[in-house]
């Protein structure tokens, strides 16, 4: 995970509905890299959220404001990370310097100060696919669960880059 690979020690999570398959697989990813690590999981540190503006920001001042705030936080996607970068900025919270923040690459990412790290995925091609698999189930009853893993790759921003250089790394 990028975010211990820049030194961050106390990371937390946000994610969206706890419902969601998807939630759940990036919160289990989340607390593998960090027993991987050997880092403690703070459970006060696993944050969820509904998509909405108010949730997501009580969230990130539940983390924000604590005396032991994190100096880390993976997201769910680039509107929890958006709103956390506005609590953080409404806290005086300095980013990357004392809070490192990310996730999904959207061409706003760019536009916000500090620029968002993120995961760049490839939406299109996923819709192709998925396209594909439907069509192969209407024509073939017979036809077996199929799961295609499709790469995505890490952008690195200024939200998580101390020496202030942006780049794309190929990690996923």
């Amino acid at each position: 995970m990028l975010l211990i690979s820049v030194g961050c020690k106390k990371i937390a999570y946000i994610g969206g509905s706890e419902v969601l398959k998807i939630n759940k697989q990036r919160a289990q990813g989340f607390k593998d890299a960090l027993a991987n690590n050997n880092i403690e999981l703070d459970d006060d540190h696993m944050m969820y959220s509904r998509f909405d503006r108010e949730s997501i920001l009580t969230a990130a001042r539940s983390l924000l404001y604590s005396p032991d705030f994190p100096d880390g936080i993976l997201t769910f996607s680039d509107q929890i990370a958006i709103s956390v970068l506005l609590a953080a900025k409404e806290k005086g919270i300095a980013i990357p310097e004392k809070l490192s923040l990310g996730f999904n690459n959207k061409p706003i990412d760019e536009l916000l100060e500090p620029s968002l790290t993120s995961i760049n995925q490839p939406g299109y091609r996923m819709g192709e696919e998925s396209a594909q698999l439907h069509l192969k189930q209407l024509t073939n009853f017979n036809n077996v669960y199929e799961k295609r893993i499709l790469k995505s790759f890490l952008v690195v921003c200024n939200s998580t880059n101390k020496n202030r250089h942006s780049k794309s790394l190929n990690q996923y």
